[in-house]
Parts: structure tokens; C-alpha cells; sequence
């Protein structure tokens, strides 16, 4: 109990016993001393309410921010499968043939199929024909901003 609450109840106790005294005992002293005490502690508490709180420091960050964001700090904002993929391909630093990203990443060849088209929509990766072959790579611009962060 904090010290404005506990002077409000000790002064509502304390007008409570004087009002008990004044109607019970002819000693109507006691009863008027107590009921000074208990409006004296209500207003104690009601000018401990009106303080006016002090500027608080403000607070130190936990952790120290960096001047830039790295290499890990910006494919963690992309959704995971993105960041498996761009990962890898950002790891190999060359076109990697589709089955072996597949087997690579883990990720079925549907689900990674539809996650190329659209990186390569968004221009984050390049695809090109090898043959029979799918080679995939990161495309120029995505290259150089993720070697400007590493």
C-alpha cells in the first residue's frame, strides 16, 4: 500500500472513532482530537496527490543500434522462404541450377517455383535457360545492395 493510500484509510478510521466517541462517551475532547487527526491525515494525502512528478531520465536502449543495417538484418524483413532463397544465391556468388536449389534449400519445387517468379518480378533474381536447365541468380541491383550492407 503506497503512503497516500495508507493516509486516507488511517484518516477515515480515525473520523469513524471520533464520531463513535462524540455519541458514546462525554469525553467529546477525544472525539474532537481524533477527528482532526483523521482530517488532518486526508488532507496529507490529498497534497501528496497534487505532487508534481519529476523528469525522468530517459531511458539507455538495451542494445546498441548501428549506424546501417547488415546482410542478415535485411533478409530477416523479407518472408522466409525469400530470405532461404536469396540467401543461398547471395552465398553462391553464381547461377544456381533450379534442381540443385531445390535439393539446396529444401523447399518443393512448387512452392520454389512460385517464390522465383515472383523475386523475379520484384527484379531480386534472374532466371535464364541452360538447355534443358533452369539456372537461377540474384539479379545485379540486389547483388550490389546486399555487398554495400555485408
Amino acid at each position: 500500500m503506497d503512503k497516500k493510500t495508507a493516509l486516507v484509510v488511517l484518516g477515515m478510521i480515525l473520523i469513524v472513532v471520533a464520531f463513535y466517541f462524540a455519541r458514546t462517551s462525554a469525553t467529546g475532547i477525544v472525539g474532537l482530537a481524533l477527528l482532526i487527526v483523521g482530517l488532518l491525515a486526508v488532507a496529507a494525502a490529498t497534497l501528496m496527490a497534487e505532487e508534481v512528478p519529476q523528469k525522468e531520465e530517459e531511458p539507455k536502449p538495451i542494445v546498441e543500434v548501428r549506424k546501417g543495417p547488415g546482410v542478415e538484418e535485411v533478409l530477416w524483413l523479407l518472408p522466409e522462404k525469400d530470405r532461404i532463397i536469396i540467401g543461398y544465391l547471395y552465398k553462391e556468388k553464381k547461377a544456381v541450377n533450379f534442381k540443385d536449389l531445390v535439393e539446396k534449400t529444401k523447399i518443393a519445387k512448387a512452392t520454389l517455383s512460385r517464390h522465383i517468379k515472383t523475386l523475379e518480378e520484384e527484379g531480386k533474381v534472374k532466371t535464364e535457360k541452360d538447355g534443358n536447365s533452369l539456372l537461377v541468380k540474384l539479379s545485379k541491383k540486389a547483388r550490389e545492395l546486399l555487398d554495400k550492407l555485408a
